[in-house]
């Protein structure tokens, strides 16, 4: 969980603080007053997370039969075993991680979340980190082979763990896929995740249930006119002037949807904003102190609203705290697509 986001969880718990995750785990670590209750308290939420923090999600309907079927096969089921299972709902170590086959998935869960169960994959994730190089730091030889060169970039390859979920819901009929989508993770590598995580349920139930995803483009709009749902955060579009616009509001808790420059252009325009990206934050109240700001990211490209017939499938959902709000913004989601 970004630190950032689970501090008014450590606040409830009641744990000590620090300046970010490393120190803050050393004074929790430290700290003879902590119970064992509230790391219980802690190792739950870390569950929460795993099944619901930080992820691209898409949603399937699936025919009431089929659901069932899987339903009963998910109740059969194992954890497959692992190092990975064993560490479960921690992750292992990069040093661990080194030694395991890249290609490698685990089902290290089968969770009943007590409104669906959710089948959990871990698996590797290889990700570029890329640094720049000063010439000056290259040994002399080196720095003399290639000094036709003005500028030098080095890539080494991290490792990490990720936990995707389909999770299957005990009442209604759509499925989520959800992988876990950090920030600054390329789409082409959540896109390959996703399509391991339905492959690898699929074999695990014998079964295809993935057939076409939920298009999520026309709630964008639907979501960026209801003027009481959440408030916008971020949001792109075209103007019928051909411009394309682009507009953040992170740092308050103001809307977009009525900030003084936003409206007066949109009132300028003889109509309709073409709009192909938005984002939606929310404030959760889980207790009189205790309040999560959720967020809901529908992004795409002008392209892809040029389309006659744009499609969008994800929706990436970020800041959840736990199984609560990422629920409500779930509910939100499929409302607007009228298919909850």
């Amino acid at each position: 969980m970004p630190y950032q986001v689970s501090r008014p969880l450590l606040k409830e718990v009641g744990v000590p603080r620090s300046h970010g995750w490393d120190a803050t785990a050393e004074r929790i670590v430290e700290d003879d007053t902590v119970t064992e209750e509230q790391v219980s308290e802690l190792g739950e939420a870390l569950r929460a997370h795993a099944l619901t923090g930080e992820k691209i999600c898409r949603f399937y309907r699936i025919e009431p039969e089929t659901i069932e079927a899987i339903r009963e096969q998910l109740a059969t089921i194992e954890p497959t075993g692992g190092e990975m299972t064993d560490a479960y709902p921690g992750v292992l170590s990069e040093a661990a991680l080194e030694a395991i086959d890249p290609n490698h998935r685990e089902l290290v869960a089968v969770e009943d979340t007590g409104d669906g169960i959710a089948a959990v994959f871990a698996s590797v994730r290889e990700r570029p980190i890329r640094h720049e190089i000063e010439a000056s730091d290259l040994p002399g030889e080196m720095a003399e082979y290639l000094e036709d060169y003005d500028h030098f970039v080095a890539y080494r390859i991290e490792r990490q763990q990720a936990m995707d979920v389909v999770w299957v819901p005990n009442e209604g009929t759509v499925i989520d896929v959800r992988v876990d989508f950090p920030k600054h993770t390329e789409i082409e590598r959540a896109r390959h995740a996703q399509h391991r995580l339905t492959t690898g349920f699929s074999d695990l139930i014998d079964e295809e249930p993935f057939l076409d995803p939920i298009n999520l483009f026309p709630i964008i709009k639907n979501m960026y006119e209801a003027d009481d749902e959440g408030r916008v955060v971020e949001l792109a579009f075209g103007t019928t002037t051909r411009s394309l616009k682009h507009e953040k509001m992170r740092r308050s808790q103001d809307c977009l949807r009525s900030e003084t420059y936003h409206m007066g252009g949109k009132e300028a325009l003889a109509t309709d904003l073409d709009l192909y990206r938005v984002s939606i934050a929310y404030s959760y109240q889980f207790g009189p102190d205790f309040v999560s700001h959720p967020e809901v990211n529908l992004h795409t490209t002008s392209l892809v609203a040029g389309n006659a017939s744009p499609q969008l499938y994800d929706a990436v959902i970020r800041k959840t705290i736990g199984f609560e709000d990422y629920d409500f913004v779930r509910q939100r989601i499929l409302h607007f697509a009228q298919d909850g």
